[in-house]
């Protein structure tokens, strides 16, 4: 296989997990699965979109350069392995924002680090000194997101990351990065982006104005979170660890949520401590982050076809019927009956 970028695609080792290694982000990443199939990329409008290869799933992925250099991947993708996506791009400057649509995965930026879930509805944006950036996708998972590479003059606008960020200080040193909900405009021009159609003559415009619809949700909700940031909140690596942990077990217990007590005791950690530092972290208190991640899980169910809408509130938790369809009005301005329809159409 000849090409001018160093690539690589391992086979599934003894755990079953796929290694992909691209020295040149996301144009390194579709020019590794292109060449990996034997398959030649569908070139539109300079739009460059692969088939994910039969073998190590299906899918496809495409990336794109909007004016400003602003790169974007669109990534819809369901992998037969755990495979790891692991971007080195030297010399890499800029902001980068990896905004999760469906599906769960852990993000890291060193190898010997741990990961953080990233799940659905959430965003990591993260200052990059290196170019390291790693990416674990889970077998047999349909996985849809959208990486952002901003170019070194968007720092300034996100320059509340750098500063007292408590991430960076204990997890990553070399990295500033921040874990939060995307706001409902947000995620609503994230899923137009995946949706567009690649023929369409108007989506390069339509993207671009997404985008920034984009950029300003996450930076509003990076810099209210930071405003607002109880300075007198103190965490150690071990506390941001089990903070990290506590989401985690949260976001797998949406039937039957645990009462903030079980949960401090589950990952060992005291309730003032777990309540504080999460709102510290993730720039919202433990039951707002529960209530958006079961409405989001509703949601999604609804578009999966789950129209029995008692059944969709019990699914994620909610007893009272009317109380969930209050809620689904407050986070995504309509009823449950009203999006199914919106949905259906």
């Amino acid at each position: 296989m000849n090409s001018a970028h160093p690539i690589n695609v391992s086979e599934p080792g003894s755990d079953n997990t796929i290694l992909v290694s691209t020295e040149h982000g996301l144009h390194g990443l579709v020019d590794l699965f292109g060449q990996y199939a034997g398959l030649a990329p569908v070139r539109h409008r300079g739009e460059v979109t692969v088939g994910v290869p039969t073998n190590l799933g299906s899918g496809h992925l495409s990336y794109l350069t909007l004016p400003d250099d602003i790169q974007i991947g669109l990534f819809h993708v369901c992998c037969e392995h755990e495979t790891l996506i692991r971007f080195h791009e030297k010399d890499a400057e800029g902001v980068f924002i990896n905004a999760q649509l469906t599906g769960k995965m852990g993000v890291r930026f060193d190898e010997t680090a741990e990961y953080h879930l990233l799940t659905d509805g959430e965003f990591i944006c993260y200052v990059e000194s290196d170019g390291v950036a790693e990416l674990s996708v889970p077998a047999r998972a349909q996985i849809s997101f959208v990486h952002l590479r901003l170019p070194e003059s968007y720092a300034d606008h996100f320059g509340y990351l750098t500063a007292n960020t408590p991430n960076s200080a204990t997890s990553c040193p070399s990295k500033q990065w921040a874990i939060r909900k995307m706001g409902s405009v947000g995620m609503r021009c994230l899923r137009s982006m995946m949706n567009l159609r690649l023929n369409s003559p108007t989506r390069k415009f339509r993207m671009y104005a997404d985008i920034y619809q984009v950029l300003a949700d996450a930076s509003r909700k990076l810099e209210r979170d930071h405003q607002r940031v109880d300075r007198a909140v103190s965490l150690t690596y071990r506390d941001v660890e089990q903070i990290l942990r506590a989401r985690e077990y949260l976001v797998t217990q949406l039937q039957q949520a645990p009462s903030i007590p079980v949960l401090a005791k589950e990952v060992g950690i005291n309730q003032q401590k777990l309540k504080g530092g999460f709102k510290h972290l993730f720039g919202t208190t433990i039951n707002q982050y529960l209530r958006e991640c079961r409405l989001e899980k509703a949601r999604q169910l609804m578009e999966k076809g789950n129209r029995n809408l008692r059944d969709v509130a019990s699914q994620v938790g909610y007893v009272n019927q009317s109380h969930f369809a209050d809620r689904f009005r407050q986070q995504f301005g309509m009823l449950p009956r009203d999006y199914l329809k919106s949905f259906q159409r």
